[in-house]
């Protein structure tokens, strides 16, 4: 969708319309072009969850056969 916005008088720009997402990663470029992207925070936690893949496999494995909960 391409349209035509106008800043209010402070100088804000209700993106509502356009997305429903609350938390951007916002670029601004040298030709003056800002992008947003929709963004997501992860804990550091959770990022390092993610990034080891032994937990991950565990995760994965549980997802095949979520009945085998227990490891013996």
């Amino acid at each position: 969708m391409t349209t035509i916005a106008q800043l209010d008088g402070r100088k804000r720009l209700n993106l509502a319309p356009y997305h429903p997402s609350d938390i951007y990663i916002v670029t601004a470029e040298d030709n003056g072009r800002i992008t947003l992207e929709p963004a997501t925070v992860v804990s550091a936690l959770e990022q390092r969850v993610l990034n080891n893949p032994a937990i991950m496999a565990e995760v994965s494995a549980y997802h095949d056969d979520p009945t085998d909960l227990v490891d013996e």
